[in-house]
């Protein structure tokens, strides 16, 4: 494992390179639009992934017309439609914490670095998560992905040794570059260290936390909700919730999620989530070195839990 924050760095955009040279003429039109085929890989059963939780999401999918169905955690398209969304583009805000964990020097949308690193980490996000809990997808006419949920069933909060063997068959099946994947996967042997260095490990921290301190029992963990910058506004997330949420009632479990920023926790609590608490993010370097900076710490960060809907 690499403990350096520098050799990180210069890791992260390596790895990034090839992908920005073989996306470069692609995306020069419109950086923000796919850079390759937006339909879903249905031929991804290298590992299995219908869990038990799968199969109890996918009973509840609506059936109005609207096109939502499980995704397998390794088709491709899941971590690009994620990554569009977290990203950022001018016309879509990026994920909170996630901007604020790029900092200042990788704040630009429109860097390939970026985006690219971004796509890489949701890649290994979903199968993870994935593997052991439901990827859902909600689709348009054209069978293009809109949007994508990625939940999981637990019995506590997630920890980094009981998914080590999930890490590793991500890191020894998966298509991502081994350099990215080891700075995320071996966990079990020593610190995280991400692309950006301290941050990430302190987000991380952070949400480890929020999520022993709200959902220390049997729950539902919406792990991640995005929608492409393309199809946002029209429903898609509204109609991903509400299949998770409807499982989630049939076995009368709470639903846990961490939101970032105002909008974000106005839409969940229109879904029925409470925000609980918020738990502040800073750089302490960046404080120490500019205490005026916007990059030194983020205050949006909320943890929400939706309680079941009574029974009956």
């Amino acid at each position: 494992v690499y403990r350096n924050d520098e050799t990180i760095l210069t890791i992260f955009r390596t790895s990034a390179r090839a992908s920005d040279m073989k996306a470069a003429s692609v995306e020069q039109s419109d950086p923000y639009r796919y850079s390759g085929s937006i339909h879903d890989c249905s031929c991804c059963c290298c590992l299995p992934w219908r869990t038990a939780w799968a199969r109890e999401v996918e009973a509840c999918a609506p059936d109005d017309g609207s096109n939502v169905k499980l995704i397998s955690p390794w088709s491709p398209v899941v971590g690009e439609v994620i990554g569009r969304s977290f990203s950022g583009t001018p016309y879509s805000d990026p994920e909170r914490t996630l901007h604020w964990i790029y900092g200042e020097e990788f704040q630009d949308f429109n860097s390939p670095t970026r985006q690219t690193n971004v796509r890489q980490i949701f890649t290994w996000v979903s199968r993870v998560m994935g593997m052991k809990g439901a990827v859902l997808g909600d689709y348009g006419e054209n069978g293009e992905l809109h949007a994508v949920l990625v939940s999981r069933r637990a019995t506590k909060p997630p920890s980094d040794s009981e998914d080590c063997c999930t890490h590793c068959a991500v890191c020894c099946g998966g298509s991502l570059f081994c350099e990215l994947c080891c700075t995320f996967c071996c966990r079990c042997t020593g610190p995280s260290l991400a692309p950006v260095g301290k941050r990430a490990d302190d987000l991380e921290k952070t949400m480890q936390q929020m999520h022993a301190d709200w959902a220390p029992g049997e729950h539902v963990y919406v792990a991640v909700m995005a929608v492409h910058p393309d199809f946002q506004g029209k429903g898609a997330c509204s109609r991903l919730m509400r299949t998770v949420e409807r499982a989630a009632d049939n076995k009368q479990l709470p639903c846990y999620l961490e939101a970032s920023g105002e909008r974000n926790v106005a839409i969940y609590s229109h879904l029925g989530y409470d925000s609980k608490k918020v738990y502040p993010l800073t750089d302490r370097a960046v404080e120490k070195k500019d205490p005026e900076s916007v990059w030194k710490s983020y205050d949006q960060f909320h943890a929400m839990v939706r309680p079941p809907a009574p029974s009956g």
